[in-house]
C-alpha cells in the first residue's frame, strides 16, 4: 500500500501538479495578460511541491530527510489559483464594460 498509494499515487500526483503549474505559469507569462508578480508567486510553489516529495519518499527511504512543506504548498497553490481566477474574471468584466469583445471560446 505504501508503494502503490504513496510512491506511485501521491508522488506522481504531486509531480504532475508541479509540472502543470510550471507549464501554466510559463504559458501565461508569454501572454502578458496577468501581472508578473502573480505569475511569479505561482512559480514559487513549484519548489515547495518538489521539497514536499521528500515527505512521501521518507517512508520508503528512511535515510532521506523528510521536509514537511506539502500542506503549505497546497494552501499557497490554492490561494494562487483563486487569485488567478479572480484576476481573469475581473479583467473580463472590465473589458466587457469597456466595450471590448470577449471571446467565448
Amino acid at each position: 500500500h505504501r508503494f502503490g498509494g504513496m510512491v506511485i499515487g501521491e508522488l506522481l500526483g504531486q509531480l504532475l501538479l508541479a509540472g502543470w503549474t510550471a507549464l501554466t505559469v510559463r504559458e501565461l507569462w508569454k501572454t502578458a495578460q496577468l501581472p508578473k508578480w502573480l505569475l511569479a508567486s505561482g512559480a514559487a510553489t513549484v519548489p515547495l511541491w518538489l521539497l514536499g516529495l521528500t515527505e512521501l519518499l521518507h517512508d520508503v527511504l528512511p535515510s532521506l530527510p523528510s521536509i514537511e512543506v506539502t500542506p503549505a504548498a497546497f494552501m499557497l497553490w490554492e490561494a494562487w489559483l483563486a487569485m488567478v481566477a479572480v484576476t481573469i474574471l475581473t479583467k473580463a468584466l472590465r473589458d466587457r464594460r469597456g466595450g471590448a469583445t470577449v471571446s467565448r471560446a
